[in-house]
């Protein structure tokens, strides 16, 4: 939180692991917007992140790793996963896109419901 803020110190703050960049004055509802979504994508970096655990699947698909590029996956994962925003998931074929749309879709509100792949 800042009261001086410039993109060049948010996106270095970002760089550096902060979650969020807030401005000062803020809106309470706004803040405890942000904090919510911390503690879930703080949440979902601890867990595993099990795909599909339906009967009809005998195998289960997660995303593993631990490189710098994985942890900004699952903190943008985190981020999005929580609010009513559309995503896009954009990647070479084969690259894992399917993946994170089923985690993003796991941990949103919408994830007790089927998740329907159209390819």
């Amino acid at each position: 939180m800042t009261a001086y803020g410039s993109t060049e110190t948010a996106i270095e703050a970002t760089k550096l692991g902060a979650f969020d960049y807030i401005l000062k004055p803020f809106d309470i509802p706004d803040m405890l917007a942000v904090i919510r979504q911390g503690l879930e994508a703080g949440r979902f970096m601890r867990s595993p992140v099990v795909m599909d655990a339906s009967p009809e699947n005998a195998f289960r698909e997660a995303i593993i790793g631990r490189s710098t590029s994985m942890q900004e996956l699952y903190k943008a994962i985190g981020r999005v996963a929580p609010t009513d925003a559309t995503v896009l998931i954009r990647g070479e074929s084969g690259t894992g896109k399917e993946l994170v749309a089923r985690a993003v879709y796991q941990h949103s509100t919408r994830g007790q419901a089927p998740f329907l792949v159209i390819n």
